[in-house]
């Protein structure tokens, strides 16, 4: 994993890194900037299937018949919207169209009414593709774009069949600065949202995939989303217009929800500051009709911990327990049950209290006695939400949580009406389990000893050393398990990551076939909203070729297995399969969108262990809910504890007092490595160590390189759940976990 603090940003979503550091040539540790943390759409509507042009399209052949010279003249595009119908087929299989811009302005196109298959691209006046819009079978297809002032065309083309069609074209004046969007168009404009809730009726489907939803918010507010009524599986996600340019950027995205099957999907969110945004109803599979409720009421959005100086606490006080952070009443260190009685309502929507941790603990909130709704929050130091509970109607509201020391912050606020409530608060410091160390948590893994465990079996007898280059492996007791026959067979691992190099020789008779999808057809054989993706899924340009630009993936892929042919490296599960998911861009940076989504691939498409050596965004409720959702279906997910040499993990890795497991790196002698984040002093945290420093493996163009870094230790610890899981793949995630835990190796030294 790239050290955690040189994580990068990208558009307003936090990013995560690679948990790697080290160069190519060398295997000294390099705190090298890796990649990012924040979600997927499944499928990622109007960007898995509409997409700028690769380098591979960038020109196109042009017909005397039917091209650029002798395009329909559409002549200057202005906002109100041109509709042109027209048909093609075998005979004519493809139309031009010519307009100019007279300003930089936001281009939309629609092309509706299809009977059969056909695409439609965007084109520079040169005949450059500019952007393109792919949807399969009769799908709209649509390309939202910022364009400078001159002349483009239109090219749509037949894919399959004769079909007439409707183009809608339309262009508003913008500066050439605002960033373009790839989604369908708006389709209703809800304008400012009152205090009543909408509810709404439509559908989405094969023939209109997206519904997108744009409103306003006058004064910072809370707001309700609620998707009701599904008779197929439709998501929903809510997105900010953060330039209130009327363009919805995939790069804005606050939260989504997305439900299995005919769930109803909810979004609520505690803060929002007044602006524009947008919510996006989309197809996942089938047709729907649906009720979509949108409501909002206004809130309170927390002043930033580092401003809180300037406020004053008299001005904002309004009663016993203060309406904001900075006039929060300070209960102190949180130990044995407190209990407060106040009140909230129309004059005094908020209250909030500020507690102290001096150790681990977990917290227990409690908000009841209430005549009318209200809702309860937890809140970090940061002023970040770190959990919330907002049960309908008078019923109490709860929250337990397990936190590191520190500050924090509860918030009790009105949703509707005036209530008095009595708010219970308790913390219980966590206490080290036996044989837990807050350094190297339950210690090495062991191979050999946790396959035996899994089978009910005693030790493994030793084998000889494979020595050189492989002595992680020996560490480990790899060999042993192998001796016994267990080499990870049956086994997929999936690598989410910076896309796997699955050209290299070591590596390439090893990976995952989705064996449901036909090759090169052009079409989504087995209905995962993810077309030809036989080798895997790219999330960082929405494409079936994963592969590695970067070679953090490819080298994470190498430890987890490696063929064993006799050359290179062999893996700790050299029988088991890589599922190649790119997450991670050259530079080792990825957005928390495309992470969320990439793991909650994994889980769909049949990956027993998920390894994740990235973090350092700070958290992510998407990202979070992904684990989560991956952990449920009976994935052990593996989670690189991060390289800032800190005490405690960072994101994701805490994530693992719940679900997955956390891994620290040690070194060929058994010691914790300077750069590796700790255990911390929480035992409910499932957290082990694996060589991690100076570890041979597996890098594109048929290579291999020393790499330092928490991210080398999880594949480590990936690699025994798929020998653990080969010798009884009966066992469900919790029972792996819990048998890597109690069978590790405590040969450790701080």
């Amino acid at each position: 994993m790239s050290d955690l603090s040189d994580s990068l940003t990208r558009s307003t979503l936090q990013n995560a890194s690679a948990f790697c550091g080290s160069s190519l040539t060398t295997s000294s540790f390099l705190n090298q900037s890796g990649s990012a943390i924040n979600t997927q759409l499944e499928p990622l509507i109007g960007q898995a299937n509409v997409r700028s042009a690769s380098a591979s399209e960038a020109a196109v052949t042009l017909n005397p018949d039917d091209g650029l010279i002798t395009a329909d003249p559409i002549g200057a595009l202005q906002a109100t919207p041109v509709r042109l119908s027209d048909s093609i087929s075998s005979s004519n299989p493809t139309k031009y169209y010519g307009f100019s811009l007279n300003n930089a302005s936001n281009f939309n196109l629609a092309l509706t009414g299809l009977a059969a298959d056909a695409n439609v691209q965007l084109l520079s006046a040169n005949g450059t593709v500019l952007n393109a819009s792919e949807q399969p079978n009769l799908a709209d297809e649509a390309i939202n774009q910022t364009l400078d002032a001159g002349t483009y065309y239109v090219r749509v083309f037949q894919l399959s069949g004769e079909t007439p069609y409707d183009l809608n074209l339309s262009a508003t004046p913008t500066s050439p600065s605002q960033s373009p969007s790839n989604l369908l168009p708006t389709e209703f404009d809800l304008e400012t949202l009152g205090n009543a809730a909408l509810n709404l009726q439509s559908a989405v489907g094969s023939t209109n995939t997206t519904n997108v939803y744009r409103f306003h918010l006058s004064t910072d507010s809370s707001l309700s989303l609620e998707l009701l009524g599904l008779s197929a599986d439709a998501d929903v996600r809510l997105i900010r217009d953060a330039n209130n340019n009327g363009i919805v950027d995939p790069d804005e995205e606050i939260d989504r929800s997305q439900h299995r099957n005919t769930a109803n999907e909810a979004i609520g969110v505690p803060f929002l500051s007044a602006g524009t945004y947008f919510a996006q109803v989309y197809q996942y599979s089938g047709n729907s009709n649906y009720t979509f409720r949108l409501s909002a009421t206004p809130s309170y959005r927390p002043v930033p911990i580092a401003a809180l100086s300037t406020i004053s606490a008299s001005a904002t006080s309004v009663d016993g327990a203060g309406n904001s952070l900075a006039a929060a009443r300070d209960i102190g260190v949180l130990g044995k049950q407190q209990t407060f009685n106040d009140f909230v309502g129309n004059d005094d929507p908020f209250d909030y209290y500020h507690f102290k941790l001096n150790a681990t603990s977990t917290v227990y909130l409690n908000l009841s006695g209430l005549s009318t709704d209200a809702d309860l929050q937890l809140i970090s130091n940061q002023a970040t939400s770190i959990q919330l509970s907002d049960a309908t109607g008078t019923a109490p509201e709860s929250i337990t949580r397990t936190l590191l020391a520190g500050d924090y912050y509860v918030r009790v606020y009105r949703y509707s009406g005036d209530t008095s409530y009595t708010l219970s608060l308790s913390g219980t410091p966590q206490k080290l389990a036996s044989g837990y160390s807050s350094s190297f948590g339950y210690g090495e893994v062991d191979a050999a000893a946790a396959v035996a465990r899994a089978l009910g079996q005693s030790p493994f007898p030793a084998v000889t050393d494979l020595g050189g280059t492989q002595w992680d492996l020996d560490q480990i007791n790899a060999p042993e398990a192998w001796a016994k026959g267990y080499t990870g067979q049956g086994i997929t691992v999936a690598v989410v990551d910076s896309g796997v190099d699955y050209s290299h020789p070591d590596l390439d008779a090893n990976l995952w076939t989705n064996t449901s999808e036909i090759a090169g057809n052009g079409v989504d054989d087995d209905t995962n909203g993810y077309v030809d993706d036989v080798r895997g899924w790219d999330f960082v340009d929405s494409d079936n070729t994963p592969l590695d630009a970067d070679s953090h993936g490819t080298h994470v892929a190498g430890t987890i297995a490696a063929e064993n042919n006799g050359t290179g490296i062999t893996g700790v599960a050299y029988g088991a399969r890589i599922m190649p998911v790119r997450v991670l861009d050259e530079t080792g940076s990825g957005t928390n969108v495309d992470i969320a989504a990439g793991i909650r691939y994994a889980a769909n498409n049949g990956a027993r262990v998920i390894n994740l050596s990235l973090g350092g965004g700070g958290y992510s409720e998407s990202i979070a809910s992904a684990v989560q959702y991956a952990y449920q279906k009976g994935a052990v997910v593996v989670l690189a504890a991060g390289n800032e040499g800190a005490s405690d993990p960072e994101f994701p890795a805490n994530l693992a007092t719940q679900w997955g497991i956390a891994v620290g790196a040690v070194d060929s002698n058994q010691q914790v490595t300077s750069f590796s984040n700790d255990s911390g002093s929480s035992s409910t945290l499932k957290y082990v160590v694996a060589p991690g420093k100076d570890i041979y493996s597996t890098i594109p163009n048929q290579s291999y390189a020393y790499y330092d870094g928490t991210s080398m230790a999880a594949p480590h610890v990936a690699g025994v759940a798929a020998l653990i899981l080969s010798a009884n793949p009966n066992l469900s995630a919790t029972q792996v976990i819990n048998i890597l835990t109690e069978t590790a190796n405590k040969a450790v030294t701080a």
